[in-house]
């Protein structure tokens, strides 16, 4: 259901409701200034963040990533129980883990890494650290480099910058200038 607020549309929200703050008496022109304000300072951050507008670095979450031990364990619960689709899986020898992407509907995935144990590589170090759990985040950007230099005006490092792919060029956001997470921004081409 989408109101019809004077020239603007609400939509309704998670569940959805319409928020409680919307004035109804709005239609047909009717409206305190205040809300309309509102309305129309939301209207232009939603459009901007729909669009990707000149104020958005992320397009989209591209996926989750998630350090277990096992894969055929975890497939248990994200493939039979919660319905994802594997849509790849491979041995990556530069980062001694076996790779599961799965596909889970939203246009972002979730990715396993069972780590070769023993291997000393980043995700048998986590795992090793902190057990099994989400490793990072990762947001595709349509300019990574105009993400680096966002990043840097306001005092974050980027770290593990890798450029030489045309395809994939990434970089990372540690978790200490991340409030606990670590962020993978990418800039793919199809």
């Amino acid at each position: 259901m989408v109101e019809q607020f004077g020239p603007f549309c609400l939509t309704p929200g998670p569940g959805g409701h319409l928020p409680a703050s919307a004035d109804r008496s709005m239609i047909g022109g009717a409206a305190e200034p205040g809300l309309a304000l509102v309305l129309v300072v939301t209207s232009i951050i939603l459009v901007d963040y729909q669009i990707g507008g000149s104020g958005a670095m992320i397009k989209r979450v591209d996926h989750v990533s998630i350090v277990v031990e096992s894969t055929e364990e975890a497939l248990k619960l994200f493939r039979d129980v919660l319905g994802a689709r594997v849509v790849a899986t491979q041995s990556y020898e530069k980062y001694s883990h076996e790779w599961t992407i799965m596909d889970i509907g939203t246009g972002a995935q979730l990715e396993l890494l069972e780590p070769w144990r023993g291997s000393g590589g980043v995700s048998d170090q986590f795992l090793t650290r902190h057990g099994e759990g989400v490793h990072h985040v990762t947001l595709e950007t349509s300019d990574v480099r105009d993400s680096i230099a966002r990043l840097e005006s306001v005092g974050i490092e980027p770290f593990h910058t890798d450029l030489s792919d045309p395809t994939w060029q990434e970089t990372f956001i540690h978790p200490r200038q991340s409030h606990g997470v670590l962020y993978q921004l990418v800039e793919r081409t199809h």
